[in-house]
C-alpha cells in the first residue's frame, strides 16, 4: 500500500502521547480555592446544576480546567486546522 499511497498517522489532541493528556484518572483534584469559580463556569457552560447526574464527568472537567486545560481546544475543527500536508 505504501508504494501507491501516503500513510498519515494522526494522534488526536488530548490522547496518546499528546500534552496535555486528557485522562481523568490521573488529573489532580481542583484546588478548593478554585472550585467555586470552576463550578460556576461549568454550570454556565452546560446549563447543569449540582447535584450532577454524572458527578465523575463534572469533576473531571473542573479538575482539567483547574490544571489550565482548555477543553474547547480539543475538537475536530481545531485538530484538523493543525494538520498540514
Amino acid at each position: 500500500m505504501r508504494q501507491e499511497r501516503d500513510i498519515i498517522l494522526f494522534d488526536q489532541r488530548g490522547v496518546g502521547a499528546s500534552i496535555p493528556q486528557i485522562d481523568c484518572t490521573t488529573v489532580p483534584e481542583a484546588k478548593p480555592a478554585n472550585r467555586q469559580a470552576l463550578l460556576k463556569r461549568y454550570t454556565e457552560a452546560t446549563g447543569l446544576t449540582a447535584p450532577f447526574e454524572d458527578e465523575f464527568q463534572a469533576n473531571c472537567v473542573l479538575n482539567l480546567w483547574d490544571q489550565g486545560v482548555e477543553l474547547s481546544n480539543h475538537n475536530a475543527t481545531t485538530s484538523t486546522a493543525r494538520c498540514t500536508m
